[in-house]
């Protein structure tokens, strides 16, 4: 029988959910929770700074103590870990090679010296001359590094580490044009996919809720995605991790203008979870991220 524990951090709390795999089906069979009184995070423009480190320890410990010993996914926000997509003339050959020009690219852009980052690399095409896309994922190194240490401490190795959207976008097998919208404080995060292939990327800082900005912001990002691609967008999934906003209001008539089949992406159904572990604000956000990271696994 297969076990993972997933869990989501974001400065709300913590959410962490025991999965087992019984024959075909994913199974919560424990479920924890911390909510924050005071965030323990400070919002950094890449990735966050821990700002008390006791708080969240002691809220890790709590909520993992009581379950028993698994593979541990864990789940941030896409402001912590941000993703980009380098466009490369002349791609090395060499994966060392291929680092140092991201690390470099990286620089000029955050003006922030590549051994206080990490990051990962994936090349998404390259053509005949060597052009080539690669997606770049990145945040700060102090922020995972402690986030590892303390579930170390706790006998937890964390096997992987996803964003709010990458958590869920794989699991979206779809012929055909689609993209994915995901929501938070501050900040949205945007893909158009042909299949299971990503043509475009883009992420921004999200002003005000409910001016209008976002629906503009996010109309001028599918004309440039239109004219480059030439390729329509069939169905566009949303999700939010904001409480009581899913920009329904804004998007969904945007959508409707653009012809797109608006549905929220609810993962859900790939896991059974008990009524007695599916209630609370914080899980109803977080719940399709901390399941689309389980699915990497059982």
């Amino acid at each position: 029988m297969k076990r993972l524990i997933s869990c989501s951090i974001t400065p709300r709390g913590i959410e962490a959910a025991h999965f087992t795999r019984l024959k075909k089906q994913r199974v919560v069979s424990d479920r924890r929770s911390v909510t924050f009184d005071s965030s323990p995070f400070q919002r950094l423009p890449v990735g966050a700074q821990i700002a008390d480190a006791k708080t969240l320890g002691d809220a890790v410990g709590e909520v993992l103590q009581a379950m028993p010993e698994a593979k541990t996914a864990l789940v941030l926000p896409d402001s912590w870990l941000r993703t980009t997509v380098f466009t490369v003339e002349d791609l090395p050959r060499r994966r060392e090679e291929v680092r140092n020009l991201v690390a470099w690219r990286l620089k000029k852009i955050l003006n922030a010296e590549p051994r206080d980052l990490r990051f990962t690399t994936h090349t998404l095409s390259r053509d005949s001359k060597g052009e080539a896309r690669i997606l770049v994922t990145f945040t700060v190194e102090k922020l995972l590094s402690f986030l590892e240490q303390t579930f170390s401490s706790l006998g937890r190795d964390i096997g992987h580490i996803t964003s709010h959207f990458w958590a869920i976008a794989p699991q979206i097998h779809l012929q055909g044009s689609w993209g994915l919208l995901t929501l938070e404080e501050g900040l949205w995060s945007l893909g158009f996919f042909n299949g299971d292939d990503l043509l475009f990327f883009r992420q921004k800082f999200m002003p005000a809720r409910g001016n209008g900005m976002l629906a503009q912001d996010i109309e001028r990002t599918w004309a440039y995605f239109f004219k480059r691609w030439n390729l329509n967008v069939d169905t566009m999934f949303t999700w939010s991790d904001i409480l009581g906003y899913g920009g329904r209001n804004e998007i969904y008539p945007l959508g409707q203008k653009l012809g797109w089949a608006m549905q929220h992406a609810d993962l859900t159904p790939a896991a059974i979870v008990p009524p007695s572990m599916a209630d609370g604000d914080q899980w109803e956000a977080v719940q399709s991220a901390i399941i689309g990271a389980a699915c990497l696994y059982v």
